[in-house]
């Protein structure tokens, strides 16, 4: 059994942020036929519950054998998919969603996002019965590392588990790109690392000298 301190921290962290972007997305005052094309706090809640909702897919449940250990999640992880779908479509105008308010419509978002932060936490906590205390920092370290690349929308009746979930994410993060892009959605880019130039020695086994280079002197 190993300490899930790091790894609900992680968590915290997430639900916290999340919980600002919910209460900035809802400020948003606009009628519920009125569309909502590239509205920056929507659109980045939308995105990063999904992007969240991908990577435990991707890094947590494939730890958990037994599928009663996930299925109150999956449950839970199902419903907030959807939800997301309406809010999207709500954004955008679509004449399905003329007779729900905007009101009604978060209220929808908070029951679900505090069902999600329940079953997750309990995953965490089962996660610690069965890995120990490295294990679980990796875990942690991978989920947060994943979660910047995962597609930016839920897809609630695509596969999530097993080779076929792997598969689905990987081609939906080309096509969300694509029409995110063509729709003025605005998502979270992944913060690229700026890496120091080589110095010297590096130079020297890379065999690529830069003779003169400002960079290049350490």
């Amino acid at each position: 059994m190993g300490s899930t301190e790091c790894l609900k921290e992680s968590v915290q962290r997430t639900y916290d942020g999340l919980a600002d972007r919910l209460d900035a997305a809802a400020q948003v005052t606009c009628s519920a036929d009125h569309s909502r094309r590239g509205c920056p706090p929507i659109d980045m809640l939308c995105a990063c519950v999904s992007q969240h909702l991908h990577a435990v897919d991707e890094v947590l449940l494939p730890c958990l054998p037994m599928q009663r250990d996930t299925h109150d999640y999956r449950a839970a992880e199902h419903e907030m998919a959807i939800v997301l779908s309406h809010v999207k479509a709500h954004e955008f105008g679509s004449s399905y969603e003329t007779g729900f308010s905007w009101s009604r419509v978060w209220d929808a978002v908070l029951d679900a996002m505090v069902a999600l932060r329940r079953e997750e936490e309990a995953v965490v906590l089962r996660l610690g019965d069965l890995l120990n205390d490295d294990e679980l920092r990796t875990m942690t370290d991978q989920l947060e590392h994943r979660e910047p690349y995962e597609p930016t929308r839920p897809h609630p009746y695509l596969p999530h588990r097993g080779t076929g979930g792997q598969v689905a994410r990987r081609v939906m993060r080309v096509v969300d790109g694509f029409w995110d892009a063509t729709e003025g959605r605005y998502v979270p880019a992944p913060v690229k690392v700026v890496r120091k130039p080589p110095g010297r020695v590096s130079q020297y086994f890379m065999g690529n000298p830069r003779i003169g280079d400002p960079g290049a002197d350490d």
